[in-house]
């Protein structure tokens, strides 16, 4: 941030949601679905600017969905990679080694693009209305992460 034109630091707190930032998501974000454990948050002060969940199914890990409240641009894309990346960090720790997420084709071309400009997941299956990708958290010589 810029006070008396000097730049000060801007610190976000990334982590589990509470009973309380799961209330606080419900009131301010349109969430489609139930929001599901694990769901990482993001926290600037007191305010939510966004979260990654997890879909309640029983044949597979499925993250979503992702929803970021804050400036468009660096800052919503900049929210948007560290709450995967804590996403992928609680996954790891929890002896997680794969799970899968969609992008709506239509709505979202954007994320499309920036998902496969990523170069660290893959698409394993393509409906007339999403592409559904695996992410891969192995550490395997030679594969990139987040």
């Amino acid at each position: 941030r810029c006070y008396d034109g000097l730049m000060y630091p801007v610190s976000t707190e990334y982590r589990l949601a509470n009973e309380q930032d799961l209330q606080q998501l419900y009131d301010n974000f349109d969430i489609p679905c139930k929001l599901g454990w694990p769901t990482v948050v993001a926290v600037r002060g007191n305010k939510l600017l966004g979260f990654l969940s997890t879909q309640e199914r029983d044949e597979a890990v499925v993250a979503g969905p992702l929803m970021v409240n804050c400036r468009k641009g660096k800052s919503k894309a900049f929210v948007c990679l560290r709450l995967v990346e804590a996403y992928d960090n609680l996954m790891r720790a929890m002896g997680i080694r794969k799970y899968l997420f969609h992008v709506a084709k239509d709505e979202t071309p954007a994320w499309v693009r920036q998902v496969d400009e990523a170069g660290i997941y893959a698409i394993i299956n393509e409906t007339d209305a999403h592409l559904w990708y695996e992410r891969d958290l192995s550490f395997q010589k030679g594969k990139g992460g987040i």
